[in-house]
């Protein structure tokens, strides 16, 4: 499925504000990455955590998305 740019970014924000009202603070981070990583594969979206990313880089990645 070709997603847009703000489709992607909306992807993340909805899921970031899903798990904020679900969770709240006090967490680690490293459980969120984990919740946030599970949840947008749930949306079909590939996540890479693990990479680190230029600003070039992101946007690499973003139309790779786009052409898919």
């Amino acid at each position: 499925m070709r997603m847009k740019t703000n489709e992607i970014s909306g992807a993340i924000v909805d899921t970031v504000i899903h798990i904020h009202c679900e969770l709240g603070p006090g967490l680690l981070e490293s459980v969120y990455h984990r919740i946030l990583v599970y949840e947008l594969e749930k949306r079909g979206l590939l996540v890479n955590f693990g990479a680190a990313l230029a600003k070039d880089g992101i946007h690499r990645i973003v139309n790779r998305f786009q052409e898919s």
